[in-house]
């Protein structure tokens, strides 16, 4: 008996090898027939199984070996004579077999002759996955050969033949190289498997079998407008023309849903108005298009497919598109309904007297290079858009302050230039809403380059504009309603508006967290920022950001003024750089620079501006207000600003930088720290109970210390606090002040009577103040002043807070004389003092820092077709 093996792992699906050995017939001399001498036999049984595996309700794996010997005898031997044998295993299961031996016991009439074994090339099967219409090479390394082996010899092997036996795909073209290597061609329009039988050829001479199995799948389509005509969309003999691949509706044309599109780009513009299939992707030669190992893509030049009316290309569902240039002259560029989640990125949109694009009803991935839209209605309209992220970035350069980065223009609309609605996740960047040639000095008056808004947005989620310009739009430069999470950073907003009630940008009901970061607002028509909520919370910070020059509008007014109302709770914070570099600047304001009312029910605004200047405002009482009335409540905190006119009143007063007025029911506090104030009051602080909705009885608290006040004008008092209280007198104060380390420098006065700190207090009000530190100014040679001026009328109490001793106007004075030592005298006092301490104000709420997310990045290959 001569045993071989074990060989190894030996793979199923047919293959097979085969063993050659020799021996010498002993004996007598016999003649035997040649039926008798030629034996084919199936060997042992032990043969028709290796491994197995089993689980239920699963499909059986199973090794299931073969094996036949033959003889090789064509007629009678005689004693001496040579028999070769063959002996061929082959494996018909779908498992692999391993450490397979062969036994032959030979016939006990012959001796085997030593050294005459061979071993032919054991051929494992391949299997390799095809696109559709796309052939496929391989080098030696991964070809037909490469997992094929020669036991015996370990010499060079060649592919001799192949032969098609069939499969399901109709028969594709199969050419191999002697090593191994190959192109496989699929016949175009086909999916399936296509089998293949090969024979190799070993240095012994020997045959051996192998099977490829050629697995089609999916299926990409090649449009070449400089192809010659009667092309069949393969990738060796494309269409022409879109229209093989453009019928209505997908009927008529050879294209199925979930087919690839491929357009090279020739330098020659395609027809367009083409209606994409459910799940099929339109790819261009702009896109790095990678099939296996066939790079098909340029990745830089475009195809452009232009349409003069219709759409030029509409999404059906789960579409992929990218890589193109679509433009469009009278109808919508890009267009969907109901489109399911889309993948469009890579892409330039470009329309002329159409919208670019229009869609409704979806979700996906959307990133455009460019989008411009010159003339229409509206230039991108997007309808319950549930993106995870829907991005306009241009050359993702960001400019200091607006600009436009090759991300667009969308000019010249007779409506709203975008128009955003029940929509998430949207970004634009590096682009123009309005007149691109617009500049800061083009005046409020300029010529509307968007007839409406110039984005329009209701119920959105996450809306991001960066180094975005929006200019001379007709209506407001932002107009928003429902939205949460509004970001704009490095963007500018000149001359919005034209009429009443026209703002830079406007919020109704804004949530969530929101920044308005570096950007520049110029010549609103009316107000700059405007929130006006009812009801919710919400988080705004605006940093390092300016505005300028509305003054010459007919109805300008406030740069910030945030409105809550019934429930609503707002957290605002204007904030700039620390120091004279701040680009937080309020400049040729017509109104107030920021106008803050808390006037509901249980409504609430936390107010805090910071490292800010203000360098002049117009006709407004003040350049800060802060406002409750009703039950609303608010918190104010200003510090490390800078307040000045560039024109102040000489007579008879100079502007408030603040002013804090309560005539609510509710409690407001205020924190006024570290400001100058160059030429104005420092503060109007009025408790007033009387509200719009009558008697209030609330509660006002204020801390302010270590401000600079130059007070240039006559009749101004620095720092002025007025407390009015109709209800009866309780035992907590109405009005809580403390005031320390303040200095006020006040101007000689002719006609008035003033001082540099002013206490009144009317009717029942409680006030209670600790007044320290200070150096407070009077009027030395005109009518006559005092440093610090405290008037307890009618029924008021005023208390100042200890070591005070309580007692009349005298003892208030020499006390207030001893405690702010720097302040000039003699004080003006009226009435008899107790003592009270005050409640100090809490500290303001600050927005959170928002962290947003980068949009989603072009994926590198396109799902399935990874190897």
């Amino acid at each position: 008996m001569r045993t071989f093996g074990p060989f190894g792992a030996f793979s199923r699906l047919g293959k097979s090898f085969s063993v050659w050995l020799a021996s010498l017939l002993k004996g007598r001399q016999r003649r035997l027939s040649m039926v008798a001498q030629r034996r084919r036999q199936r060997l042992s049984g032990a043969w028709h199984q290796a491994q197995s595996e089993s689980l239920e309700d699963r499909t059986l794996l199973a090794a299931v070996l073969g094996a036949t010997l033959d003889d090789q005898i064509a007629g009678t031997v005689q004693a001496g004579d040579g028999i070769t044998y063959l002996a061929t295993i082959n494996n018909t299961g779908n498992m692999n077999a391993t450490t397979v031996s062969l036994s032959n016991p030979l016939d006990p009439n012959s001796n085997f002759v030593p050294g005459s074994t061979k071993i032919g090339v054991a051929a494992f099967s391949d299997s390799y996955n095809v696109i559709g219409n796309t052939p496929r090479t391989l080098n030696a390394a991964s070809g037909l050969l490469a997992n094929d082996i020669d036991i015996d010899t370990g010499g060079a092997f060649t592919v001799t033949g192949v032969t098609d036996i069939g499969g399901t795909a109709a028969n594709g073209v199969l050419a191999v190289n002697a090593d191994g290597s190959f192109t496989y061609t699929p016949a175009t329009g086909t999916n399936g498997s296509d089998i293949f039988r090969y024979n190799v050829l070993d240095s012994d001479g020997l045959v051996s079998t192998g099977q490829v199995t050629f697995n089609v799948t999916s299926m990409v389509w090649f449009v070449d407008n400089s192809a010659p005509g009667g092309g069949d969309g393969s990738f060796n003999n494309p269409f022409n023309s879109l229209a093989p691949l453009n019928g209505a509706g997908g009927a008529a044309d050879v294209d199925a849903a979930g087919d690839t599109i491929f357009v090279y780009e020739t330098g020659t513009n395609y027809t367009g108005g083409f209606e994409l299939e459910n799940n099929q992707q339109l790819i261009g030669d702009g896109y790095a298009f990678t099939l296996f190992d066939l790079v098909i893509g340029n990745g830089t030049e475009a195809p452009s497919l232009t349409s003069a009316s219709g759409n030029n290309v509409t999404l059906a569902s789960n579409n992929n598109v990218r890589g193109l240039d679509l433009v469009s002259t009278g109808g919508t560029a890009l267009a969907g309904t109901n489109f399911g989640s889309a993948n469009i990125t890579n892409m330039f949109v470009n329309a002329t007297n159409a919208t670019a694009i229009n869609l409704n009803n979806g979700t996906g991935t959307f990133s455009f290079v460019n989008v411009n839209a010159n003339g229409g209605t509206n230039g991108i309209v997007l309808n319950a858009v549930n993106a995870t992220s829907f991005a306009v970035t241009g050359d993702n350069s960001t400019s200091t302050q607006g600009g436009n980065d090759s991300g667009g223009v969308i000019q010249n609309m007779t409506g709203d230039g975008v128009v955003i609605t029940n929509s998430n996740n949207i970004t634009l960047q590096n682009m123009t809403i309005g007149d691109p040639a617009a500049t800061a000095a083009s005046g409020p008056t300029a010529t509307a380059g968007i007839g409406g808004d110039g984005i329009h947005a209701t119920t959105v989620t996450n809306l991001t504009l960066n180094n975005v310009t929006i200019a001379e739009t007709g209506d407001d430069g932002v107009d928003g309603t429902s939205v949460t999470n509004f970001v704009m950073n490095d963007s500018m907003i000149l001359n919005a508006g034209n009429g009443d009630e026209e703002t830079a940008v406007f919020f109704s009901e804004l949530r969530g967290d929101n920044f308005i970061r570096r950007s520049l607002f110029d010549a609103f028509h009316e107000s700059g920022v405007e929130v006006q909520n009812a009801a919710g919370s919400v988080d705004l910070t605006i940093d390092n950001t300016t505005f300028q020059d509305n003054k010459g509008s007919t109805f300008g007014s406030q740069a910030i003024l945030l409105i809550a109302t019934g429930s609503a709770n707002m957290v605002a914070k204007v904030t700039g750089t620390a120091g004279a570099g701040t680009q937080s600047i309020f400049d040729d304001v017509k109104l107030n620079a920021i106008h803050a009312i808390s006037e509901g029910t249980s409504s609430d605004i936390q107010l805090t501006v910071e490292n800010t200047r203000i360098l002049e405002t117009g006709a407004g009482d003040a350049m800060i207000i802060m406002n409750t009335d009703n039950a609303g409540s608010g918190n104010i905190t200003v510090t490390n600003s800078y307040f000045t006119d560039d024109t102040p009143n000489v007579f008879p007063f100079a502007p408030a930088a603040l002013i804090v007025k309560n005539d609510s029911s509710g409690l407001l506090e205020a924190t006024i720290t570290n400001n100058n104030a160059d030429g104005v009051q420092l503060l109007l602080l009025n408790h007033d109970d009387l509200g719009s909705g009558g008697p209030a009885n609330g509660t006002t608290r204020a801390l302010i210390s270590n401000n600079i006040v130059d007070v240039r004008s006559e009749g101004s008092i620095g720092i002025d606090i007025i407390a009015s209280e109709t209800g009866p007198t309780g035992t907590a104060p109405d009005l809580s002040l403390t005031i320390t380390n303040n200095t006020v420098t006040l101007p000689d006065n002719v006609f008035f009577f003033v001082s540099g700190l002013r206490i009144n207090a009317t009717n029942n009000a409680r006030v209670n103040a600790q007044i320290t530190g200070n150096t407070f100014e009077s009027d030395a040679t005109g009518s006559g002043g005092s440093g610090i001026e405290l008037q307890q009328l009618n029924s008021s109490v005023v208390n100042l807070a200890a070591p005070f001793g309580g007692g009349n106007a005298a003892a208030a004075d020499a006390f207030l004389a001893a405690q702010n030592p720097a302040s000039e005298s003699p004080g003006f006092i009226v009435g008899t003092f107790g003592v009270g301490a005050p409640v100090a104000p809490t500290a303001t709420t600050m927005p959170s820092p928002l962290v947003v997310a980068p949009p989603v990045q072009d994926p590198v290959d396109i799902g399935p077709f990874a190897p």
